[in-house]
């Protein structure tokens, strides 16, 4: 069984107080209870909307179930319409790009669900990487910069193994960035990235996040 709490990653700029809450599972149990449970010790640090993303066993695309306001509305809301999964990701964010809003809350989804993005951080070229995205026909449901990323390695799982593809699709985004991804294809694989450059992101690499067993 593996299990992972990524929390806040710090940088010089004095935004960074107010950088989001990241939680990942996986394992063999629910993700769920996990991750919620994760997400309230990261409550502390303020947050204006809260989600997760699962996938299902035997699925080809996540699931998300994403609030705005208390983790309380995002529990109250799973257990109305529950997602399943042993393999998921959570989020809480402080708005930067888009408002708080339920669309604009993280995780983000790309390629169709085959993806789940969540992300600490501002990508300061985002609106050159969606147009390129858009042309290529790929459709935006959020304001937020982070939605280009989950679009972005989408994009790239058509041609390249997923070892390479998150470092590489972080390297095309500008900024201090911090971001977790998990892919339908390697299931059982789960890739964190950052970069301290506000001027580049050659610096991107995977690093680990620390280990929980229960």
């Amino acid at each position: 069984m593996r299990c992972f709490l990524a929390g806040p990653f710090s940088h010089p700029d004095p935004w960074s107080r107010l950088m989001c809450g990241i939680v990942a599972y996986v394992g063999r149990k629910e993700a769920t209870p996990f991750l919620l449970s994760g997400l309230r010790r990261l409550e502390y640090r303020g947050y204006d909307s809260a989600g997760i993303a699962t996938l299902p066993p035997q699925g080809s695309t996540f699931q998300i179930s994403r609030a705005v306001g208390r983790i309380d509305r995002l529990a109250e809301q799973i257990d109305k319409s529950p997602i399943v999964g042993s393999i998921g990701i959570g989020h809480t964010r402080w708005a930067t790009h888009g408002p708080a809003t339920t669309e604009n809350a993280h995780p983000h989804l790309g390629g169709r669900g085959i993806v789940a993005v969540v992300h600490n951080g501002v990508i300061e070229n985002y609106q050159q990487i969606k147009e390129s995205l858009i042309e290529k026909g790929y459709v935006f449901q959020s304001a937020t910069d982070t939605e280009v990323i989950s679009h972005l390695v989408a994009d790239r799982l058509k041609d390249l193994l997923d070892s390479p593809t998150i470092p590489g699709a972080v390297t095309v985004a500008s900024g201090p960035n911090a971001v977790y991804v998990e892919a339908v294809r390697e299931a059982t694989k789960c890739g964190l990235c950052r970069s301290r450059s506000r001027s580049d992101c050659t610096t991107a690499r995977h690093v680990r996040a620390r280990r929980h067993v229960p």
